[in-house]
């Protein structure tokens, strides 16, 4: 995934979502790929699908279907297809919050994720963000981004902070008397 345009927001918003499938990532299978450029054989489709449009991270909860469902995905860093990001800081702040949300309660319903496991998911929530920082920095490093992830560093840390509490809120409100149950479809 490349980035058309260069200040430093572009490149920690770029960063923030795709920092695992940058050009100079070495090929491989990865956990999760993103519909702006994937593909999949009949058989995955079919063992994966259907595709949640209604869900900013339909893309991702489809890969992980598929890697559940043995089909994993792929990473081919010659299938480079360019990227833009435009709005404000905050406008990405409130898009990572809320796909923060989503994501963590799609991702517990479809995989019926237990109560201890989603309080333990609330309890190390505020911890994620320095983990995924630290793959961010591995993957900028091998892939001449090192620079990017340097000077967007504030941008990266406040995106992924404000993922963390989406997922943290949602995942309050499944402990809550609501419960998974109220998620599911």
């Amino acid at each position: 995934m490349e980035l058309s345009n260069g200040t430093a927001l572009e490149r920690a918003i770029h960063l923030s979502k795709f920092f695992w499938l940058l050009p100079g990532v070495t090929a491989g299978r990865c956990p999760v790929i993103c519909t702006a450029n994937a593909s999949y054989n009949r058989a995955a489709w079919n063992a994966a699908g259907p595709f949640d449009d209604e869900l900013f991270t339909g893309d991702a909860l489809l890969a992980m279907r598929a890697a559940t469902r043995g089909h994993a995905p792929w990473f081919e860093p010659a299938a480079i297809v360019e990227h833009s990001h435009e709005g404000t800081a905050w406008l990405y702040v409130r898009q990572f919050f809320r796909r923060g949300q989503e994501f963590a309660a799609a991702r517990a319903v479809q995989e019926a994720w237990s109560r201890w496991r989603i309080a333990a998911h609330v309890v190390t929530g505020l911890f994620v963000p320095l983990l995924i920082l630290a793959r961010t920095a591995s993957c900028a490093a091998r892939s001449g981004w090192i620079s990017a992830f340097i000077t967007s560093f504030f941008y990266q840390l406040v995106f992924r902070l404000a993922w963390s509490v989406g997922e943290m809120a949602a995942q309050v409100d499944l402990l809550t008397s609501r419960g998974i149950s109220a998620h599911r479809k």
